[in-house]
């Protein structure tokens, strides 16, 4: 068992298919472990109908498992099943998960070319109590979620457990392609600056740069623009 394992600023792109032989078709598959991080990551361009980000105690040794976990600030993009899906699998009680400032964008969708068209059938936050419950400790908190699709994708959660100031705007990439060749930082108008909770909140992002002031949701912090030098300057001199 990994316990406070950390997988952070990773991009995760065109994973999958399924094939008969191996169902981990996940962009990020977490199995097992203890106070686990999934921060930073750009996740984008599922090839078949597997989830970006999955927590799953299915073969779990931990008990309890998924319990004190955290998923924040990553990016989840142009996914045809879930977007995050998290399982408590076993007999037990999955508590004390932080799952904030994630952007979803286009997930739950089919691609044709570059219109998302039909849903894929799961969710842009799945939560599935199996044998075992979620607890009353878990913070869905600041996660924006975002889509375009004929049919309204949705959130499939488990008894008891609510998202909270969730975000359903663009989140304006400063060049959506769907794919790794994607500029995913935000742009300067995008509702996702300033607009996460510190909860979660990694002290760096994807790049390496400092978070600072209120965390934005995603896996970039806004940059920071170069002052303009001053023009027109005239010089007096002083005896």
């Amino acid at each position: 068992t990994q316990n406070n394992a950390i997988i952070d600023s990773n991009l995760v792109y065109s994973f999958g298919p399924l094939s008969n032989t191996c169902w981990l078709w996940d962009g990020i598959y977490v199995g097992d472990g203890n106070g686990v991080a999934v921060t930073n990551n750009i996740v984008v361009a599922a090839i078949d109908a597997g989830a970006g980000i999955q927590f799953n105690g299915e073969q779990a040794i931990q008990p309890n498992f998924p319990s004190n976990e955290i998923l924040s600030n990553n990016d989840v993009v142009n996914i045809p099943g879930d977007g995050i899906y998290i399982s408590c699998w076993l007999a037990g009680t999955c508590n004390n998960n932080v799952v904030t400032n994630n952007i979803l964008y286009f997930v739950d969708q089919i691609y044709f070319g570059s219109n998302p068209l039909l849903r894929g059938g799961g969710g842009n936050i799945f939560l599935h109590a199996n044998a075992g419950a979620f607890g009353g400790n878990n913070l869905y908190s600041n996660n924006l979620i975002y889509y375009t699709a004929i049919e309204t994708p949705q959130n499939i959660l488990a008894p008891g457990q609510t998202l909270v100031n969730t975000v359903n705007s663009n989140p304006l990439f400063v060049n959506n392609t769907g794919n790794a060749t994607g500029n995913y930082q935000p742009q300067p108008e995008s509702p996702a600056i300033a607009a996460g909770t510190s909860t979660g909140c990694p002290r760096r992002d994807f790049s390496g740069n400092p978070r600072t002031g209120v965390c934005s949701v995603g896996a970039y912090a806004p940059s920071v623009a170069a002052p303009v030098a001053p023009t027109n300057l005239t010089v007096t001199a002083v005896n």
